[in-house]
């Protein structure tokens, strides 16, 4: 057992924030902690230490506290509505068995109003955020104060209303998250949606493509559950140019009712697993490494990364070559290492000696310089056409829980904040969905 760190995180049984140590064990992460009235607590935080450790290490000595300032936030999301048209079992909202609270017009607009001209994502959550008849106005709002919209949707409504669907998109949209667990296995959808949805989903794709509006495909991966067909989901995201990124989340447990902690995913154990679907596309390496490339261009462009819990990576749709083969660690992993030496010393020196060695591989490879813009111009931020029809995005997120949930770690790297908790109060989106954040003055929401 090697002692690695200290944060503070949460007593599952009554919330308390306690103080924590972060250590190595048998070649993987862990929490421990204590708590005075429930006693003893540990979690594990990552499968491998390697990556647990090279990644935050990494990070830690290229970015400083507020590194990004203002920018650090990409996202705002809001639950517009906890109603829903469906009543999933794994549905982290617990919409059918919860009071139905709407956060009120005029709460939205005052936080539009701290973010006016930022060109921020606004997400609009839920429940389903298409049982509100005013969604298309909010939309439209949003997009007004000077920002960019995106929804996060079951496809019920958008599925049997095209006009509706136009509606929104008149008034703005700019990007439509498809709940999708499966392509062809209805036995997914009823073990975690309650019924088939296949034909369903099929019909909100259609209708999202005939209107061409950006589109992400986001699956809940839980063990034994959906977790082996994830290798066909990649297969048609890649077949389809349409689909912007494939958005794959592990499935959180948060103890209101559905599956069981034993069907979550910690981030590393996720990668590895849609590695080994992936056709030898890429491995859990591959991705590690790449990760250090985002956060290279991230610390010389102060451009904010993604979270903790994540991981992204480009997959070819068709005979171009693999992230491996443009972005050899055999080529960058030198690269990196100096850049970070030089980064301690003198940023803008850094910066030029990373360019410049970017440059002679980006001026002989095609693919490379291709590659490159799309990293610069696509994020978890983004809500435009994907700027490089020849790769599709995988987007991998496992939530922590309350359990693993690192106090310190998580806003430090946050780019998603609740909207609706109030701007001012810079909550991660994730402690709010977890339910482990209150505000204080709920009057503003109904």
């Amino acid at each position: 057992m090697n002692p690695y760190g200290k944060t503070t995180s949460f007593c599952p049984s009554c919330k308390k924030i306690l103080d924590t140590d972060v250590l190595e064990k048998d070649g993987s992460m862990f929490m421990q902690k204590k708590c005075s009235e429930h006693g003893f607590f540990e979690a594990k935080i990552a499968k491998y230490s390697w990556y647990y450790k090279g990644l935050n290490d990494y990070y830690n000595s290229l970015f400083t506290n507020n590194f990004f300032g203002d920018n650090q936030v990409q996202i705002y999301t809001s639950s517009i509505t906890s109603r829903c048209n469906l009543s999933c079992p794994i549905c982290f909202a617990d919409s059918p068995h919860s009071k139905p609270e709407e956060i009120s017009m005029d709460f939205f607009k005052e936080q539009l109003k701290k973010i006016k001209n930022r060109g921020i994502a606004v997400h609009f959550s839920g429940g389903e955020p298409t049982m509100r008849e005013d969604l298309p106005e909010m939309i439209k709002l949003a997009v007004e104060s000077g920002n960019k919209t995106a929804i996060f949707t079951n496809g019920v409504r958008i599925a049997k209303d095209l006009n509706y669907l136009k509606k929104l998109k008149e008034s703005g949209l700019n990007l439509v998250y498809l709940w999708m667990d499966t392509i062809k296995n209805p036995a997914v959808y009823e073990k975690m949606r309650g019924e088939n949805f296949i034909e369903l989903k099929n019909k909100a794709v259609a209708n999202i493509k005939s209107l061409k509006i950006p589109l992400r495909i986001l699956t809940v991966v839980a063990k034994g559950i959906n977790d082996a067909d994830i290798g066909d989901m990649i297969e048609y995201a890649k077949k389809d140019e349409s689909i912007h990124t494939l958005y794959l989340r592990g499935y959180n447990y948060i103890g209101s009712y559905g599956l069981s902690t034993n069907q979550e995913f910690l981030i590393d154990e996720l990668v590895e697993h849609i590695a080994n679907l992936s056709n030898n596309i890429f491995k859990l390496e591959d991705v590690y490494y790449y990760q250090k490339i985002i956060l290279t261009l991230g610390a010389i462009a102060k451009i904010p990364t993604d979270c903790v819990s994540s991981a992204s990576i480009y997959v070819p749709r068709g005979k171009e070559k693999p992230i491996r083969d443009i972005l050899s660690p055999d080529k960058f992993s030198k690269v990196l290492d100096e850049f970070e030496k030089i980064w301690q010393e003198d940023k803008e020196r850094a910066r030029k000696y990373f360019l410049s060695e970017c440059a002679k591989r980006l001026l002989t490879d095609l693919n490379l310089y291709r590659l490159y813009r799309a990293i610069k111009k696509t994020g978890a931020g983004s809500c435009g056409k994907p700027p490089y029809k020849n790769y599709l995005m995988l987007l991998m997120v496992a939530m922590s829980d309350i359990n693993n949930y690192d106090i310190e770690r998580v806003p430090q790297r946050c780019i998603n904040r609740s909207l609706d908790q109030g701007i001012d109060n810079r909550i991660p989106r994730c402690r709010e969905m977890l339910k482990l954040y209150r505000k204080k003055d709920t009057s503003s929401i109904r």
